[in-house]
Formats: structure tokens, sequence, C-alpha cells
């Protein structure tokens, strides 16, 4: 646990000095560590940047749902304030709807 509290400071370090790419293993690493409030402030930085850094931070909400602690999910979501689409995606509408569009444009 201690480990990966320092990895989690080493890339925080670096998401805040403009590395987005760090907020991949930072969620990955406050996942492990099972804290989601920072994971909801990487998402929020990462949802009100560029266009890059929104695709990014909806990227990381579809792999938090694909993890399958819908707990920590749900929690993650809560800590999201405005930001409605990025909590759809969490709490599992998004993903239902991209699932039945997709069987229906497959049957055709």
């Amino acid at each position: 646990t201690q480990v990966l509290e320092v990895v989690a400071e080493c890339l925080m370090t670096q998401f805040e000095t403009g590395t987005k790419a760090a907020a991949v293993d930072l969620v990955l690493v406050y996942q492990s560590l099972k804290q989601p409030a920072p994971v909801s402030q990487v998402l929020t930085k990462l949802l009100e940047g560029s266009e890059d850094d929104k695709l990014l931070g909806f990227q990381l909400c579809f792999d938090l749902v694909d993890s399958g602690d819908q707990a920590f999910v749900t929690t993650v979501a809560s800590g999201l304030t405005d930001k409605d689409q990025a909590t759809r995606v969490l709490t599992g509408g998004f993903s239902s709807e991209l699932a039945l569009s997709f069987l229906h444009k497959s049957s055709h």
C-alpha cells in the first residue's frame, strides 16, 4: 500500500504538470488503493480540458465501468459535479444504450 501511495504521488505530480498520459496509470493506482475521490478529481480535470483530454476522460470512465467494481464506480460518479455525460457512462446508462444500438445495427 505504501508503495502504491508513493507511485500515486509521483503520477499526480506528472499529471498536474501537464503529462495527461499519467492519468491512465493514476486512475489504476487510486483504484487499487480504493480511493475514489482522487479518481473523481482526475476525471474532472480531464473533462474540463482540451478535446483530447475530454476523450481520455471518457475512455477512463468506460475503463472504470469495465473493471467491474460497481461500488467504486458509483462513488467516483457521485464525486463528479456538472459532468452529466461522464456520470451516465459510469452509472451504466450510456454503455447499455451503446450495446443496444450496436445490436440493432448488427441485426440489419
